[in-house]
């Protein structure tokens, strides 16, 4: 990972406002480049059944690194970049500010802080800061959501998951539905022939969007989540190549994901 020299912006909120960049990376020689998720399950009410969901990572990346600023800074200055850097206690968009990582972002926080003072300019102060940061997972993320729209549905339906990570990729769905009404099967022949399904899906045209994270189904018809019709299993994707089978009145099916990228 290649981030000394380069300004960065962290919570949207740029540190060149301050002049601030890193000045140098410091990465175990010996970071393992893998890491498994620990899993908790929880219990959805509505639907009474427990679904796995991700807690957090093994070995998520760390590493320590030294901004320095090119002026001295003043002591409002220093307050508040703390307010802005230093005071997290939520993983924040940490956006590098280079073209090898256009579009790569960390969800991390910044701790165990030390001023660094020094001279600029015949003025003598606090001119940078070293600090750990902890992120969120062993890899960076893509910026945004990538959006899949499949050409053509059918039973002979493949997808590549490009994701570095080696397990499931779990996408937000969008089913545009016609006039037929009726079952929706979505089936990943690759995981097992796993099958994501709909019974009795109103035939007026409407768009059906499951939610992974939220562990939530909604339609555009409703206010009220659908679960009744949902047998629960939300569509999954394994690393690599994915050939997976679309049957029922689908007009359109979008995924909606972001992806796993090594730094």
């Amino acid at each position: 990972m290649h981030l000394s020299g380069n300004y960065f912006n962290y919570n949207h909120q740029p540190s060149a406002m301050w002049g601030l960049f890193f000045a140098q990376v410091e990465l175990s020689p010996d970071r393992r480049r893998t890491g498994g998720p620990e899993y908790t399950t929880q219990y959805n009410q509505i639907s009474h059944r427990h679904f796995l969901q991700q807690d957090k990572w093994e070995e998520p990346l760390t590493f320590e690194a030294e901004i320095v600023s090119d002026r001295v800074l003043s002591d409002e200055e220093v307050g508040d970049i703390y307010a802005w850097l230093f005071h997290e206690k939520a993983f924040r968009k940490l956006e590098p500010l280079s073209d090898e990582y256009d579009g790569i972002y960390l969800n991390c926080v910044f701790h165990a802080v030390e001023e660094i003072e020094g001279g600029v300019g015949g003025k003598y102060g606090t001119v940078g800061f070293k600090a750990t940061v902890l992120c969120d997972a062993p890899w960076g993320w893509e910026d945004g959501e990538t959006i899949y729209e499949a050409a053509d549905i059918g039973t002979q339906m493949a997808f590549q998951n490009p994701s570095i990570y080696k397990g499931y990729l779990y996408p937000t769905i969008l089913l545009q539905t016609g006039t037929r009404g009726g079952d929706i099967l979505l089936q990943n022949i690759t995981d097992q022939n796993r099958e994501t399904r709909f019974r009795s899906v109103n035939a007026t045209p409407h768009t059906i969007t499951l939610l992974p994270e939220t562990l939530e189904v909604r339609s555009s018809l409703s206010t009220e989540p659908l679960y009744n019709q949902f047998n629960k299993n939300f569509f999954r994707l394994l690393p690599g190549l994915n050939r997976f089978a679309v049957t029922g009145d689908v007009q359109k099916l979008t995924f909606q994901y972001r992806i796993a990228r090594l730094i």
